[in-house]
């Protein structure tokens, strides 16, 4: 979604060359670019806590809870 709100933003600055649309795009791209960077930073926390939980179910035995 965020890559081709940008990549119509960055269309629309080409063909109309304003300076409101060339704003337009520069903030659309430095948004873009904090959400991707937020949903790749969510993503390894993601697969850090996985790794983790699969660690511990590997290392838990049942005969712990008696």
């Amino acid at each position: 979604m965020w890559l081709s709100a940008t990549e119509e933003s960055r269309l629309k600055c080409l063909m109309s060359e304003t300076p409101l649309a060339t704003a337009d795009y520069s903030e659309l791209a430095r948004q873009s670019d904090v959400a991707l960077k937020e949903l790749s930073r969510l993503k390894s926390g993601i697969e850090e806590m996985v790794a983790e939980r699969d660690s511990l179910l590997r290392n838990w035995s049942p005969k712990e809870l008696i």
